[in-house]
C-alpha cells in the first residue's frame, strides 16, 4: 500500500472518531477512568423510548458525558456514576451504543430498534363518536400504554393494541374528514396516514335527500352518485320524476347503501357508479311515496315502490313487473327485501337478498333507510 492511501485512511479514521464526539472533549478533557457498560435495558426499543444503561463511571466531576446509538446522539434525561436515563432518538436505527466519558469511551452492544410506527388503514373508514374502528399499521408497539392516537388533535381511547393493529373509540367534537395523529411511547407525533376517518355528525339534518347526503361523510358517495344521475339527459322524464322524490317536492321513503357498502364493491368516486348493474333502475325501485315510520316496517306486509314500472335501464321498462318491498325481523334486527311481480297482485313470497337496516335519517320530508347494500330484483315466489 502507497504511504499517501495509508495517510489518508488515518485521516479518515481521527474524523469519523472525531464525530461521535463534542469539540470541548477532543483535546482538554482530562482523562479519566473508563466507563463501563454492565447491562442496557430494553434491548429492543423504539424512537421516543426510555433506555436504561447500567454501569461504572458513568458520570463524572468535570467530565462531560454524551452518548450515541447508531451514530446519533442520545439524550440523556437523568444520570449517575452508576446509571444512565436516556431517551431513544429519532431517526436511528439499530446499531452499537457507545458512551463517551471525557476522553474515554466504552462500547456496549447492539441495541434492535423497532421500525418508525406506521398508520396504513382503518375499517371502518365512516364511524360515529362512540364507535369503535379498527386500525391497521405497522410497528404499533404491542402496550396499550405507550400507544397515542387523536383525531384532529382530540384524543382517541385505544382499547386493544398489536404491533400491526390498534382498536380505537372515536372521541367527538371532531370534524367530519378527522386528521388521524399517533405516537408511541415518547417519540414523535406522526400525522402522515394516507386516509382521513369520516365522523358522521350524531345529529344532523338535511332540507331534503341530496342535500342529506352531501353532509353525511357515511353516505355522501351516494348522494353524489344520485346528484349525477338527475342531470344526465338521457334520463329523460324519469330524471325529472326522481329529482322531484330527491330534492323533496314529493314526500317519500328511500332504501339506500352507505360508503362502506359501496366501497365493498370497488365504488370509491362518482365515476366508480357504473359498476353498480343498472343503477339507475336499483335507486328509483328502492322509493316508496310517502314516508314509513319504523313502525310501519311490518313482517308479512308488502309495500309497492313509488315506480310502478320496473325499470331496467333510464327510458326503458316494462309496464308488466311491479316492484314490492318487504321486512323481516330477527334479533331485533330489521331487514328489508326487494321482489317483483308480473302482475299487480304481490307475490306470495318475497325474493330479494336481505339488506339490513342499520339507521334511519331525517332529510326535510323525506325518510332515508340506510342499507348494508343495494337490493335486487328478482321475481316473487307464488307457491
Amino acid at each position: 500500500m502507497r504511504s499517501g492511501s495509508l495517510s489518508l485512511y488515518i485521516v479518515l479514521a481521527v474524523v469519523l472518531l472525531a464525530a461521535c464526539r463534542p469539540d470541548n472533549q477532543q483535546d482538554n478533557a482530562p482523562a479519566g477512568n473508563t466507563p463501563e457498560i454492565s447491562i442496557i435495558s430494553p434491548r429492543i426499543v423504539q424512537s421516543g423510548d426510555t433506555l436504561i444503561v447500567s454501569g461504572k463511571y458513568l458520570q463524572q466531576a468535570g467530565l462531560e458525558t454524551s452518548v450515541f446509538l447508531a451514530g446519533r446522539p442520545a439524550k440523556i434525561i437523568s444520570q449517575s456514576g452508576d446509571l444512565l436515563k436516556l431517551l431513544v432518538p429519532e431517526k436511528t436505527q439499530s446499531g452499537t451504543l457507545v458512551i463517551h466519558v471525557g476522553k474515554q469511551t466504552a462500547t456496549g452492544p447492539v441495541v434492535t430498534l423497532i421500525g418508525t410506527p406506521v398508520i396504513i388503514n382503518a375499517t371502518p373508514l365512516y364511524a360515529y363518536a362512540g364507535d369503535t374502528v379498527t386500525i391497521t399499521g405497522r410497528d404499533l408497539t404491542d402496550d396499550i400504554n405507550t400507544l397515542h392516537i387523536w383525531l384532529d388533535g382530540k384524543p382517541a381511547t385505544v382499547v386493544a393494541v398489536k404491533t400491526d393493529t390498534a382498536q380505537i373509540i372515536i372521541p367527538g367534537g371532531t370534524n367530519t374528514k378527522a386528521v388521524i395523529s399517533w405516537q408511541t411511547k415518547n417519540g414523535p407525533v406522526y400525522n402522515t396516514a394516507p386516509f382521513k376517518l369520516s365522523v358522521r355528525p350524531l345529529h344532523l339534518t338535511g332540507n331534503d335527500i341530496i342535500d342529506y347526503l352531501s353532509k353525511d361523510p357515511g353516505m355522501d358517495l351516494m348522494g353524489a352518485v344520485l346528484a349525477s344521475f338527475i342531470k344526465e339527459d338521457d334520463y329523460f322524464h324519469l330524471r325529472d320524476t326522481l329529482k322531484q322524490y330527491l330534492t323533496g317536492d314529493i314526500s317519500c321513503t328511500i332504501f339506500l347503501p352507505n360508503n362502506e357498502a359501496l366501497n365493498k364493491m370497488g365504488i370509491y368516486k362518482v365515476t366508480d357508479a357504473g359498476l353498480i348493474n343498472d343503477a339507475f333502475a336499483t335507486v328509483i325501485n328502492s322509493i316508496h311515496s310517502g314516508v314509513l315510520a319504523e313502525s310501519d316496517l311490518k313482517e308479512g306486509q308488502l309495500y309497492g315502490t313509488a315506480y310502478t314500472q320496473y325499470i331496467y335501464a333510464p327510458g326503458a321498462g316494462n309496464p308488466d313487473l311491479h316492484a314490492y318491498l318487504s321486512f323481516e325481523k330477527e334479533n331485533g334486527k330489521t331487514y328489508v327485501i326487494s321482489t317483483m311481480n308480473s302482475t299487480l297482485e304481490p307475490p306470495v313470497y318475497p325474493n330479494g337478498t336481505r339488506r339490513l337496516i342499520l339507521r334511519r335519517h331525517q332529510a326535510g320530508n323525506c325518510v332515508i333507510y340506510e342499507t348494508d347494500g343495494f337490493m335486487n330484483w328478482p321475481y316473487g315466489l307464488w307457491n
